[in-house]
């Protein structure tokens, strides 16, 4: 038992089985996918643009959808989060009856 989990920590090519390679791939394609359809919903991006979010997502995986998701988390429209948490305490403030 303590050799199988050395195998595992130290990832041994020993461990590797189709199933698990094919199965990594699937999800890979999945993602891939995932994000290219993302970026076909994307209004205010041009056509050079896309291409560019492409090439960089299929040729650089994993950089690519990480650098993808901090583009989509700085760019997203937060407006539903108001109806979440309430008004924000400017607002709260700004319908305040000042006391005497």
């Amino acid at each position: 038992m303590r050799e199988t989990i050395i195998r595992f920590l130290l990832i041994d090519p020993i461990n590797d089985h189709p199933l698990v390679l094919w199965g990594m791939v699937v999800v890979w394609l999945v993602m891939i996918v995932a994000c290219v359809m993302s970026l076909r919903q994307q209004f205010g991006m041009t056509r050079a643009a896309r291409i560019g979010w492409v090439m960089l997502i299929v040729c650089l995986p994993i950089v690519g959808m990480a650098l993808y998701l901090v583009r989509c988390v700085f760019r997203a429209d937060y407006s539903f989060m108001k109806f979440i948490f309430g008004p924000s305490a400017r607002v709260k403030r700004s319908f305040q009856i000042p006391r005497k």
